[in-house]
């Protein structure tokens, strides 16, 4: 069995609240930070979702992502871990970069 390392740690709320000032658009909602993003058409919205691809690369670690027409609803949790970690917080920031 793999080691967590600290970024697999899961947050408590309180430590979750400290982080969602720096992402801007996520909310945190039970085990995950969710974020939703309008587009102007679905395809806007589909080319965003290969752009998603490169921010979670990084980390090996990926959204879930729920393309509705125009809208995009993302979720982050560590399905390990139940929750939210530090490698989800990450991944969320890094995604915030991508040009909408």
């Amino acid at each position: 069995m793999k080691q967590k390392t600290s970024k697999q740690k899961r947050l408590s709320q309180w430590e979750i609240r400290a982080h969602l000032p720096l992402l801007k658009g996520w909310k945190h909602e039970g085990p995950r930070v969710v974020r939703v993003l309008k587009f102007k058409n679905f395809p806007a919205a589909a080319q965003y979702v290969s752009k998603l691809a490169g921010a979670g690369k990084k980390f090996k670690h990926f959204p879930d992502v729920a393309l509705l027409g125009t809208h995009l609803r993302l979720e982050l949790s560590t399905h390990e871990v139940g929750g939210v970690t530090e490698l989800d917080i990450e991944t969320a920031k890094a995604i915030n970069k991508i040009k909408v």
